[in-house]
């Protein structure tokens, strides 16, 4: 029978750590008639424009929009892992609108890749107001030969479809380019926020980071979380 461990989730809660999460929002005043602010803050180490990271505005939501195509799309995000554009020449209308945000490009598809969506704003066009949402990844409990994490992603994603995972190290951070040396653990399920349980063999005395990566490309991570046992 497993022994559980007890433990620490780091990096939350401590002075000038930086979110271990993908985010894309609207700032105040950021939606007018013919076009939308949009403002993204995204992994540390992320390489928006090489890792094939894109946002698109799409008629609709707050749920994913498969099977729709979007009003816009901003596919050249640069290096930054930080950024704010505009989507300009819209005509918006008193409908809901949704910003989706992926962070890979799987299929290199020139469809957008609502594969790799992991955050989004949504918004009407008469209200003004808008609200966020951005992926977590939670520590649930901890046993000596394995973990239990929940995952939350925008409502409408299909994570075992997609080809979604977790992804281990033995250390205080995760990586875009070092092999996860804990290994790495399917999502099993298609519903878009679960907990799963990973069967993995752990020590007393020992910090792991562990990202969901929203797709089949180890650069495709959409947000972490640290923790340490006793």
């Amino acid at each position: 029978m497993s022994d559980e461990i007890s433990y620490e989730v780091r990096g939350a809660a401590e002075v000038g750590a930086a979110p271990k999460t993908t985010k894309v929002t609207i700032p105040e005043d950021g939606v007018a008639p013919t076009n939308v602010l949009v403002d993204y803050r995204t992994m540390h180490g992320n390489q928006p424009g090489t890792y094939s990271n894109s946002v698109a505005l799409f008629q609709g939501g707050p749920d994913l929009p498969w099977g729709e195509k979007p009003l816009k799309i901003q596919a050249n995000l640069g290096g930054s892992q930080d950024g704010t554009f505009g989507f300009t020449d819209l005509k918006i209308q008193d409908k809901p609108y949704v910003l989706v945000y992926a962070v890979g490009n799987d299929a290199g598809s020139t469809d957008f890749p609502l594969a790799n969506v992991v955050a989004t704003a949504s918004f009407n066009g008469s209200s003004g107001g808008t609200d966020s949402f951005a992926p977590t990844l939670t520590v649930m409990n901890v046993y000596s030969d394995s973990v239990v994490f929940a995952y939350a992603l925008p409502s409408g994603q299909t994570p075992r479809t997609n080809g979604h995972y977790l992804a281990m190290w033995e250390s205080s951070t995760y990586s875009y380019t070092r092999t996860p040396d804990m290994g790495t653990q399917k999502i099993t399920s298609d519903q878009s926020s679960r907990s799963q349980a990973w069967s993995v063999s752990l020590f007393s005395g020992t910090t792991y980071t562990v990202a969901y990566v929203a797709g089949t490309k180890k650069t495709d991570i959409a947000c972490a979380v640290t923790f340490s046992t006793r």
